[in-house]
């Protein structure tokens, strides 16, 4: 018999979850393994081999469990689940608050040893901060991918770099060590950004031929090692900060801003979502629906421009991804080339759009945030717009009210003044 804590399975499902892109409630079978004091709980795909483990004391079972079997029994409590093996079934117990539960499932899985890689002898200590920069890679990466590998990451053991792209932007990230020198490719996968795991733990690292393996706190993840697919050489695009043409450095509030409000921006490409940015004194932010007199303009007065006044045109999803990943600075080469937000360890490049397509100033734009608004910070940008947008909605109400309150004051005195005219033609008859 194997114990382990409700609370225990319910970390467990989450984090496979994420490690197996599991929807709909269908995911790989899992192993529970007891050997002491050790409790092995393991799950694998083609491309990924997740293992948590937990102390304790254990006799030395090996139990199959399905993916399914989990969300019963889970629970935010440390309630323990039993898991008994008999013959062709296991038997599953637990208590709620309706009282004792057990389901069994027929064994789908079975061998000794446990069809799962070893792990490698040596392991390479890296900050924590290396789980953030995986998952920052990974979410830049193209699921769907045409022609390259793009659907996964690099990992370059000669200069501890972290390389992604999907063809339009491309995250560089360095300051890492890996124990290997080839830059190794493995696929996306985007469990480092689970909440689950441990965000202050530091993350060893280490290889086999055929597998790249990460420990964060009790979890360890085996990505197969891709080598039949080709990676873009993505070095010679990116461009020297000290060429740029022109920069602007964004200002928290404006930052905080900017991701509140350009994903609102009206729009009128549903596939590029384009945005036109101006560096013209200062910085804005500008975009048009088909058929909008007048294009809707945010501008972010805090944040500094420098060098050539330059207008060019973007996907604001890209713009969007490098602000969330927390760039501030970016440099400019000019509309037609790629355009690079840059810090001390890390290089965001993204492809503008053609220029031909930008929305001009316009005088009677529509504006989103006001000198004075902005220097009260975002969040009183928002505040006060979320006011200015109830009044309205409140004014609007109020004169439709007044507007039908003058037209049937109208049609009374129209009914008045026939009253009063057919009285006169009376008194007319009468004389």
């Amino acid at each position: 018999m194997i114990t382990i804590t409700r609370r225990a399975i319910r970390h467990v499902r989450s984090v496979f979850r994420s490690a197996f892109g599991v929807s709909g409630g269908f995911g790989p079978s899992i192993l529970f393994q007891a050997r002491n004091d050790d409790l092995r709980v393991c799950a694998a795909s083609d491309n990924m081999v997740a293992e948590y483990r937990c102390g304790g004391t254990f006799e030395d079972e090996q139990i199959w469990l399905p993916y399914e079997c989990l969300a019963a029994c889970e629970a935010r409590n440390d309630d323990p689940v039993q898991l008994e093996l008999n013959g062709a079934h296991v038997t599953v117990q637990w208590r709620d608050n309706s009282g004792p539960q057990m389901v069994q499932h027929e064994v789908t899985e079975t061998g000794s040893p446990a069809p799962f890689p070893k792990m490698p002898k040596e392991l390479r200590q890296n900050p924590p901060s290396l789980r953030q920069a995986l998952h920052h890679a990974m979410v830049t990466t193209d699921p769907e991918p045409i022609r390259y590998a793009v659907d996964h990451i690099q990992l370059r053991g000669e200069t501890g770099q972290i390389v992604a792209t999907d063809g339009r932007h491309l995250l560089v990230q360095s300051g890492f060590e890996f124990p290997w020198r080839a830059d190794l490719l493995v696929p996306r996968n985007l469990v480092f950004g689970c909440g689950e795991l441990p965000a202050d733990a530091p993350v060893l690292v280490s290889n086999t031929e055929e597998w790249v393996v990460f420990t964060v706190g009790d979890w360890t993840f085996h990505l197969k090692i891709t080598t039949d697919k080709r990676f873009p050489d993505v070095h010679p695009l990116i461009p020297r900060p000290q060429d740029a043409v022109a920069r602007f450095d964004l200002a928290s509030d404006d930052a905080r801003f900017l991701t509140k409000s350009v994903s609102r921006l009206p729009v009128d490409d549903e596939l590029n979502e384009p945005v036109t940015v101006d560096l013209n004194g200062c910085l804005a932010i500008r975009a048009k629906a088909n058929g909008q007199p007048h294009p809707t303009e945010i501008v972010l007065p805090n944040s500094q421009v420098d060098g050539d006044p330059m207008r060019f045109n973007c996907n604001r999803r890209c713009l969007l991804q490098a602000v969330k990943l927390g760039f501030r600075h970016a440099h400019l080469y000019g509309p037609n080339a790629p355009a690079m937000f840059h810090d001390e360890r890390r290089s965001y490049v993204w492809a503008l759009l053609d220029p031909d397509s930008q929305s001009r100033p316009d005088a009677n734009a529509e504006d989103t945030a006001t000198d004075d608004a902005a220097d009260n910070g975002a969040g009183d940008v928002i505040e006060q717009a979320e006011t200015v947008k109830a009044f309205l909605r409140e004014a609007a109400s109020k004169t439709g009210q007044l507007i039908a309150a003058l037209k049937r004051h109208r049609k009374q005195a129209k009914v008045v003044q026939s009253t009063l005219a057919a009285l006169k033609q009376l008194q007319n008859i009468e004389a």
